[in-house]
């Protein structure tokens, strides 16, 4: 099992035992779900450098959760990622209500556009945008033009979706990947 496949299992077991704790705060989804996944993509979360966190956004009081950097001399990030806390509960767009303990895992179109505005802002035509509330993860190729929501990549849920298949989506956002859009 890769090192990736072992961090998305630990996460499956993490939510199983303590999904409620995750649900109250981005921190703890940013902390216990997203940055293990970071991590095992070859992220040195601790070297600015590489990793940069509250990433500020110009002309704006905006800030992205994760600003990823191939070199010390790039000057634009490679991989934008905007993090939502682990739980929504509430109504699916079906209109489905579910239980205490199920929970909802889509992301919301607000979100997207929040991500694509940072994107935007910054002017990044290369790499990868991210929107991850730990389970679910969308990955949008920003070389591409036109409307946000059709430069997705790859939609996939950890708590879903198979792991061999996650990881696989998860593989173009590692640190040693010589094919960024754009680039």
């Amino acid at each position: 099992m890769s090192k990736l496949e072992a961090a998305i299992k630990a996460i499956q077991l993490r939510v199983k035992d303590y999904g409620d704790y995750f649900a109250s705060y981005e921190t703890r989804t940013k902390y216990a779900l997203i940055d293990p996944v970071l991590r095992a993509l070859g992220w040195k979360l601790g070297n600015p450098a590489q990793t940069q966190f509250e990433y500020i956004i110009p002309d704006s009081s905006k800030r992205a959760d994760y600003a990823l950097f191939k070199t010390e001399i790039c000057k634009d990030p490679l991989v934008l990622v905007e993090a939502k806390k682990f739980n929504q509960k509430g109504a699916t767009p079906q209109g489905i209500v579910f239980s205490e303990k199920d929970w909802l895992w889509s992301l919301r179109v607000a979100d997207e556009d929040q991500l694509g505005s940072y994107s935007s802002k910054l002017g990044l035509q290369v790499g990868y945008g991210v929107l991850t509330n730990g389970n679910e993860w969308r990955i949008y190729d920003l070389s591409k033009r036109g409307e946000f929501n059709e430069m997705i990549l790859a939609n996939f849920r950890v708590l879903n979706d198979p792991v061999v298949d996650c990881a696989e989506h998860l593989k173009m956002l590692r640190r040693d990947n010589s094919q960024w859009p754009g680039l």
